[in-house]
């Protein structure tokens, strides 16, 4: 399952340096990642290449290079054979 989630970068960068810093409230970091899980958009089993819609706009009239643009989350690999161009 993939979910888009929004953190503050702090509680991000926490996660990814393992923070344990005793002065930190873990109880409310704990429930303000579980809020943004609860309320994150869940991606359907299937989706297509996520693109940046900035990046997107820049190669519009490049049609044909879609597959050169970078993107923000890759296809579900369960469809993977339906988005060949």
């Amino acid at each position: 399952m993939k979910i888009v989630i929004d953190i503050s970068e702090e509680m991000y960068m926490d996660c990814i340096n393992n923070v344990t810093d005793e002065d930190k409230c873990y109880a409310y970091s704990d429930y303000c990642l579980r809020y943004a899980i609860r309320n994150g958009q869940v991606l359907p089993k299937g989706h297509g290449r996520l693109y940046d819609e900035k990046v997107l706009h820049d190669y519009w009239g490049e049609k044909y290079d879609l597959p050169l643009i970078p993107c923000v989350i890759e296809a579900d690999k369960e469809n993977d054979n339906d988005l060949q161009m």
